[in-house]
């Protein structure tokens, strides 16, 4: 066949390629799957005849990177690798057959054990041990490639699984990290052979380590005990000596190390660790960098500031998650929201937070996704549809939709997404509901269940002084004065002030009794601590769920006693203005209490 016959038949195969996948023009990919030659030559016919476009994809590889189809090695170019084609080219010394370890057929083996080349190289690198094993490891082919002929090195015995051959005895570590050293590849260790060794097995760990795990252990011996100095835990000690006799105390330690060997280590806690190396400059958070290699204490990417920026990378991840699940145009119409929420709209706004986003994202998401079913964007939305959505609902769910939709509405209609506002003019009515007292016998025997310092300092603070549990959480280590007997409660830019009775001032020096006592330099700020707060490199203040866990305790909500103790005020004063000062609460809410508490002398509601 001349080559004008073979252009002409490659021409009519990639015409009918075109037509089979109701193209217009031929696309140069279709050649590429062609198996013919003069492809360029038809390539150059068809695009001076008006009828190839433009190549999307770059052409492959004349000769792809491949594996040796015997032994598997990667790297070459050809079928088989030099060794392996050497191997086939001699069938009277190696015969083709099944090799008997890795059941594989028609592979040349050797004369003298049956084996093919693969297996040859892997049980001569890895021991006689690996005979029975299947698994291969994988290796590289050309100037990589392993060479049979070369004198082995006396094989090692295979240690079980639960054995601690060959790792280092005692003398320093083989892995100490050198900080100059840049990473290639991260990846993480895996401690579960290092912590099944004894303590004296471990390698001596250097000058600079010994000393920082005695550092670490004094910091237990400021902190007083019940019966004089409070003893390190042995655990949380041995996990930070562990880490520092392998690698070494030059180089900054990965959290995510030192959280592996303590979720071996039984006894064993982290977050005093965290704050003591972030405090020496020797910790890299998790999720950092790979050229983030230090931290020091003052600077704005410190282990809070990480900590806090992982947050908020999660929460918009989860926000965006959220929102790919909207078909367009809707989908683009929230993200608006969202840019408009953090402040980067048209007109300059106060940043919301991404927790706040998401509350109101979840609030919203089974009205978008009606609307989405129904093939709408929320440009086509009118007010019937909102009131439709808003019928099916009541109470505080049809409150928290309305006020969700009405900020997204007014965001868009902001950013000139929509003409007009669905929410314009639409109200929602909800019942008031009058705030009840708390019998007081229930209050008598509440108040006996409590045990501890922490429970009774801030069931007081809520039944005596009404502070939310919001207010109690974010109270500071020097906002009390008990010189003065007052409280500094702080609201934002405003500060309120709360008078201590006798009782409080008992219960709060107790408590800071307490808090001396068991963390006496814990670096959190905030009044009110746990222990797994103290030491957080966040400095987080305490959870919603610890001060609720104390208010468990009395068997009555933390809303029960901060209403109980606002209407008891209101019944004995009548005075909205002294509710104001004395708990820093709206004039609204003032009234509410104030009518609540004498129904026959209601007050006119503040416009």
């Amino acid at each position: 066949m001349t080559w004008s016959r073979m252009v002409l038949r490659l021409i009519r195969v990639a015409l009918a390629l075109r037509d089979a996948e109701g193209e217009r023009l031929v696309a140069p990919e279709m050649l590429d799957q062609v198996a013919l030659p003069l492809k360029e030559v038809s390539a150059q016919i068809l695009q001076q005849a008006g009828l190839l476009r433009d190549r999307v994809q770059p052409p492959l590889p004349r000769n792809p990177v491949r594996a040796c189809a015997h032994c598997g090695s990667w790297g070459i170019t050809t079928t088989l690798c030099r060794p392996c084609k050497n191997w086939n080219q001699r069938p009277g010394q190696y015969p083709v057959g099944v090799c008997p370890r890795c059941r594989r057929e028609d592979l040349p083996l050797s004369a003298r054990n049956g084996r093919c080349r693969s297996c040859l190289a892997h049980v001569r690198a890895n021991g006689p041990d690996s005979t029975h094993l299947a698994p291969t490891q994988l290796t590289f082919g050309g100037l990589l490639a392993h060479r049979l002929k070369r004198r082995p090195s006396p094989p090692a015995a295979r240690a079980p699984a639960g054995s601690t051959a060959g790792l280092p005895g005692a003398g320093l570590s083989e892995y100490l990290v050198d900080p100059a050293q840049p990473v290639l590849f991260a990846a993480d260790r895996d401690w579960t052979r290092v912590c099944r060794r004894p303590a004296e097995s471990l390698p001596v760990p250097t000058a600079q380590a010994q000393e920082l795990v005695a550092a670490f252990a004094a910091t237990y011996t400021r902190c007083q005990g019940k019966n004089g100095h409070r003893a390190a835990p042995s655990g949380t000690v041995a996990v930070l000596h562990t880490v520092l006799s392998w690698l070494g105390a030059q180089a900054p330690v990965h959290e995510r190390d030192l959280r592996s060997v303590a979720a071996l280590v039984p006894g064993s806690s982290v977050q005093r660790m965290l704050y003591f190396l972030h405090e020496h400059g020797l910790l890299v958070p998790d999720d950092d960098p790979p050229k983030a290699t230090t931290v020091r204490r003052g600077e704005g990417t410190g282990v809070p500031g990480r900590l806090a920026a992982r947050r908020q990378r999660r929460l918009q991840h989860a926000i965006a998650a959220k929102i790919a699940t909207l078909p367009q145009p809707m989908a683009d119409q929230l993200h608006a929201w969202v840019m408009v929420m953090r402040g980067q709209g048209r007109y300059q706004h106060k940043t919301v937070d991404y927790i706040r986003i998401r509350r109101y994202l979840n609030l919203v998401l089974p009205v978008l996704r009606t609307w989405a079913v129904q093939g709408l964007s929320l440009r086509e939305i009118t007010t019937d549809h909102v009131k439709t959505e808003l019928d099916q609902r009541q109470g505080h769910q049809a409150r928290g939709i309305h006020h969700a939709l009405l900020g997204i509405f007014r965001a868009l209609k902001q950013q000139r997404v929509i003409f007009r506002n669905p929410m314009a003019g639409l109200t929602l009515t909800a019942p008031m509901h009058l705030p009840l007292p708390v019998p007081s016998d229930r209050l008598r025997h509440a108040l006996r269940r409590l045990n501890g310092p922490l429970p009774r300092l801030a069931v007081a603070l809520v039944a005596i002084h009404g502070l939310k549990l919001t207010d109690i959480a974010r109270l500071r280590l020097d906002d009390p004065d008990m010189s003065k007997g007052t409280l500094a409660v702080r609201r934002g830019q405003h500060t309120h002030t709360v008078y201590l009775d006798d009782i409080t001032m008992e219960l709060m020096a107790a408590w800071l009794t307490e808090r001396h006592r068991r963390w006496s330099i814990a670096p959190n700020p905030h009044l009110l601590i746990t222990a797994h707060g103290a030491y957080h490199p966040d400095q987080r203040p305490i959870s919603y769920c610890a001060l609720r866990a104390a208010f468990d305790q009395t068997g009555i909500t933390p809303r029960q006693w901060w209403t109980d103790r606002v209407l008891y005020e209101a019944q004995q004063t009548a005075d909205p203005l002294h509710l104001v000062r004395l708990f820093g609460i709206h004039p609204n809410i003032a009234v509410k209490y104030v009518n609540a508490a004498h129904p026959d002398r209601a007050l006119p509601a503040i416009r």
